[in-house]
């Protein structure tokens, strides 16, 4: 609710004071509020949530011209301004939220640490013990991901790109064995599906054409497999995702079919 009504604030007081068409009835500052809550665990403090909001709005949106022509995903930025600002502005303990359960490690984090996680498949499956919201359930994702491809509101290419970047990899050279459960536990850890599916298939920080979203699906899966392996943190979702969202236009100019009868410059 708090991250929600401060996009929706933020949104509408930029649409006034910038004069542009839109605002509140398009509901995408509701997905925002949505997806960058989900980056956070339950015991968040509010004034971070203060903080990434008007970040995701105000100057990743807005500041590059509004709906549409954001060249970075807005929830993604804030969660990663926020997160490496925490250490300077949110030291001193404030209301959050009581979670009912505090986890241990993650799975990613006890990977990282040489050994599979505690967790059993059917657990990272249907819940896990640790990591953000936005990552709690790997089925409840799945099946959004389908209702979206159902709906015809996303395209499969980038999520089926992506999760069979990771997999291939993760099957190929396993830092763990053996390879197969290592490979599962890879695309059931961390945030790879919330991102695969929510997060890269963002309509204006993604490509529009098909082999375009096939090439930044993979990008984004080759990316996010060699953060996790050679990075201090266990997981690369965030800065995969951003660094292939720089090159989304690229991609789908290299990509962009052959127009009959036109010959190239």
């Amino acid at each position: 609710l708090l991250s929600v009504g401060l996009c929706l604030l933020c949104d509408w007081l930029a649409t006034r004071f910038c004069r542009r068409p839109g605002g509140l009835g398009d509901c995408s500052a509701i997905v925002k509020g949505m997806l960058l809550v989900f980056c956070f665990g339950p015991d968040t403090p509010f004034c971070q949530i203060d903080f990434g909001a008007p970040v995701a709005i105000l100057l990743v949106k807005h500041l590059f011209g509004g709906l549409g022509n954001n060249f970075l995903n807005p929830a993604l930025p804030a969660c990663m301004v926020t997160v490496n600002a925490k250490k300077l502005f949110f030291a001193a303990p404030t209301a959050a939220i009581v979670p009912d359960v505090l986890a241990g490690a993650t799975p990613l984090a006890q990977m990282k640490a040489g050994s599979l996680p505690s967790q059993s498949l059917l657990e990272m499956l249907l819940h896990k013990s640790g990591g953000s919201i936005g990552e709690v359930s790997s089925i409840l994702l799945v099946v959004g991901g389908i209702y979206l491809v159902a709906r015809n509101v996303i395209k499969p290419y980038i999520p089926l790109a992506y999760l069979g970047t990771v997999a291939l990899l993760a099957f190929l050279f396993p830092a763990l064995s053996p390879r197969g459960l290592y490979t599962l536990y890879q695309l059931l850890g961390g945030g790879l599906l919330i991102g695969a599916i929510f997060f890269a298939t963002d309509y204006a920080s993604s490509p529009v054409t098909p082999r375009g979203q096939w090439l930044y699906g993979i990008g984004c899966g080759l990316l996010t497999f060699l953060l996790r392996i050679f990075r201090e943190s266990p997981e690369g979702i965030t800065y995969a995702i951003l660094i292939m969202n720089l090159l989304a236009r690229w991609l789908d100019r290299i990509a962009a079919p052959r127009r009959y009868g036109i010959k190239k410059k």
